[in-house]
């Protein structure tokens, strides 16, 4: 992320009979990684394994300290499990569900500091519940364990994280969308944004979706939105199945053969995971 450059000073003396002198040359100090723009925190728990969970924030950043500008919390489980999460998606052999894993205490902040490559974070969820964490930035992400700092019994856990920068979803994504009227579509969308990580007031990451549709629901796509992390919101009058406007909630993932975007549509009031596009 930040190029390692450091300056080392030389002492130098003069000594007796014209001789020159090196003194000792200060050990670098690491720069002070720039926890800033789009990040993903994945969660693996340790107290409840097979329950892990993706923090999805949009950070900025004020010298050594950094917070939460926007956060989407997002659940997967694992499908050897059983029982799979309710409304979840079966895809590469997990489950992935667009609501949170605790107690439905969706969002919340994120407060914490950066010293050096020592990481520590504050996770408060909005319904009180706070998670501590801390980690070590090796140049590129940031590895460490979280514990739980409540009684709460729906919310207690502790395990390991793993939090790096995403970067914002761009380009041409295909797939099949099944919506929860029964109507089958092919969907061709395309991305387009950019993040603004100085922003004051609105969204940080906004973004653009265009695109056309063949099937029950023919036409073309024409929504706006924001991406958090690697959560994406889109939604709209550009869009329409049986008269009424879609909108969606997705996650983009890394795969060892692309980043695939989760797809849920909210048609009517109702949330339903439609399917999965890929990129192309």
């Amino acid at each position: 992320m930040i190029p390692l450059l450091f300056l080392a000073s030389v002492l130098a003396g003069c000594g007796g009979g014209g001789s020159t002198s090196t003194g000792p040359v200060p050990a670098p100090t690491p720069p002070t990684p720039l926890m800033r723009g789009p990040w993903e925190i994945a969660t693996v728990s340790t107290a409840n394994p097979g329950y892990d969970t993706f923090i999805e924030v949009n950070l900025q950043s004020s010298g050594s300290a950094y917070s939460s500008y926007q956060l989407v919390e997002v659940l997967n489980k694992s499908a050897s499990l059983g029982n799979p999460p309710i409304d979840s998606l079966l895809y590469s052999g997990t489950y992935y569900s667009l609501d949170d894993s605790c107690a439905n205490s969706a969002g919340g902040s994120i407060t914490g500091t950066v010293a050096g490559s020592s990481v520590t974070f504050t996770y408060k969820i909005l319904q009180g519940v706070v998670f501590s964490g801390q980690g070590t930035y090796n140049g590129t992400l940031v590895q460490g364990t979280y514990q739980s700092q409540t009684t709460n019994s729906a919310c207690v856990d502790s395990g390991t994280f793993t939090a790096y920068p995403v970067a914002q979803p761009s380009g041409t994504y295909t797939g099949k969308l099944t919506f929860s009227n029964g109507h089958a579509d092919n969907v061709t969308m395309n991305l387009a944004g950019a993040c603004n990580v100085s922003v004051t007031t609105g969204d940080m990451c906004p973004l653009t979706a265009s695109g056309t549709i063949s099937g029950s629901d023919a036409g073309t796509i024409s929504l706006t939105g924001r991406t958090t992390g690697n959560f994406i919101e889109l939604g709209g009058s550009g869009q329409t199945v049986l008269g009424a406007p879609v909108s969606y909630y997705c996650l983009q993932l890394s795969t060892a053969s692309g980043k695939p975007i989760i797809m849920e549509d909210v048609w009517a009031g109702a949330n339903y995971l439609a399917g999965v596009l890929t990129d192309q």
